[in-house]
């Protein structure tokens, strides 16, 4: 379905920008380990890029590291969850950038992978959330069946596995559940559609929502919460127990947690829509855990 498909998740000037300045050559993963640190990003994070330009987006990231920690990287391997998480189990990469639901998914079949640190984006917990107009009649999402349900292009995938979990539980896909799915091309286009009527309802994730919050409050107190997910767990960048020395671990951790406290480091973040780094929270395991039980792994690595 055009509304709920992935998207990607960092910004087209970001590709433009590191494939420009930071240049976008990078290594194939199966080639000899060298002295730097071989780095795997998630297809997920740049949806409907190919993997040269996923790669060649992840730039500002190697860039960041190797500032931060003093640490070289290269960006060696781009692909799925089962891919990368291949890689990082077999020692042909050494950190791999996940989504949080996809780590909970690589965790369950690699129990030897560890959070390093999570990357975040004003809030450590992500959910999707459904709004209508204050208005509205609908009491519960199945009330909106056969409405239009916005998904916006920005929206991460999280927002997408739970309108496609939601709707399994009425026994129909979302695009059979919803009259009409359109794509917004950003957060706040859609909200605004909810508020002036052109649309029943909206998936949004939090921090769009916040964002529409600060920036149109008289707009945003015209909407009223329909659903919420459960708490996703933030994204992550992990690597695999014994295959980083403890002294890399520090390094890497110490120096990425204070990226946001730099110019430099800010812009860096901002290119992966991020304003930081931050310490792996005591409920992170919990998170995956339940997030794991709500949303269980694709088949090739349920096993």
């Amino acid at each position: 379905m055009r509304a709920l498909r992935r998207h990607c998740l960092v910004p087209v000037t970001a590709v433009l920008l590191a494939a420009a300045v930071l240049g976008s050559s990078v290594p194939a993963a199966d080639r000899p380990k060298s002295d730097k640190l071989r780095i795997g990003v998630l297809e997920s994070l740049f949806k409907g890029l190919p993997k040269t330009m996923a790669l060649a987006a992840s730039q500002p990231f190697r860039a960041l590291m190797e500032t931060q920690s003093g640490l070289q990287g290269e960006l060696a391997a781009a692909g799925d969850v089962g891919f990368i998480s291949q890689q990082l189990h077999e020692d042909k990469i050494d950190l791999a950038v996940f989504q949080g639901f996809e780590f909970a998914w690589a965790r369950h079949k690699y129990p030897d992978f560890r959070p390093l640190m999570i990357a975040v984006n004003g809030s450590r917990h992500l959910q999707a959330h459904v709004l209508v107009q204050k208005q509205h009649p609908a009491q519960e999402l199945a009330d909106l069946k056969g409405k239009s349900l916005a998904s916006p292009r920005t929206n991460r995938d999280h927002c997408r596995l739970y309108a496609e979990r939601t709707c399994r539980t009425f026994g129909q896909t979302p695009l059979e559940f919803f009259g009409q799915t359109p794509a917004p091309v950003n957060a706040e286009d859609a909200l605004d559609d909810v508020v002036d009527g052109t649309l029943s309802a909206v998936l949004v994730d939090g921090a769009a929502l916040e964002s529409y919050k600060r920036r149109k409050p008289v707009r945003f107190d015209k909407l009223r919460e329909l659903a919420k997910s459960e708490i996703f767990p933030a994204g992550v960048i992990a690597y695999r127990q014994g295959g980083l020395e403890a002294s890399k671990v520090r390094r890497l951790r110490d120096g990425l947690i204070a990226a946001n406290q730099t110019a430099y480091g800010r812009q860096l973040l901002t290119l992966w829509k991020l304003t930081g780094f931050e310490r792996v929270p005591d409920d992170y395991e919990q998170c995956l855990s339940d997030i794991l039980k709500a949303y269980p792994p694709p088949a090739d690595l349920s096993k």
